[in-house]
C-alpha cells in the first residue's frame, strides 16, 4: 500500500521562520523516508537466472518468483 503524506499549508497568521519551515520539514522527512526505502530495496540480494521457463504472462524485466506447482518462474 502506498503511503501518502499530508503537508500542512500556511494559513493566515504570523509570518515566522517556524511557519515557513514546517512544510519544508515535512517534505524533508518524506524524502528521507523514501530514500531509506530505496536504500533498503537496493541492498537486497537477488538471484538472476537466464534461459529458464517462465509463464507466458511475464514481461521482460519483471521480478518473478518460482511457482513449485507449475515449475515455472
Amino acid at each position: 500500500m502506498a503511503e501518502t503524506f499530508t503537508i500542512p499549508k500556511i494559513s493566515n497568521g504570523p509570518a515566522t521562520a517556524a511557519t515557513f519551515n514546517t512544510p519544508l520539514s515535512y517534505i524533508e522527512n518524506a524524502l528521507n523516508q523514501l530514500s531509506q526505502c530505496i536504500q533498503d530495496f537496493s541492498q537486497k540480494d537477488a538471484i538472476i537466472q537466464w534461459q529458464v521457463p517462465v509463464d507466458s504472462s511475464v514481461t521482460p524485466g519483471s521480478i518473478v518468483y518460482y511457482n513449485t506447482a507449475s515449475a515455472k518462474y
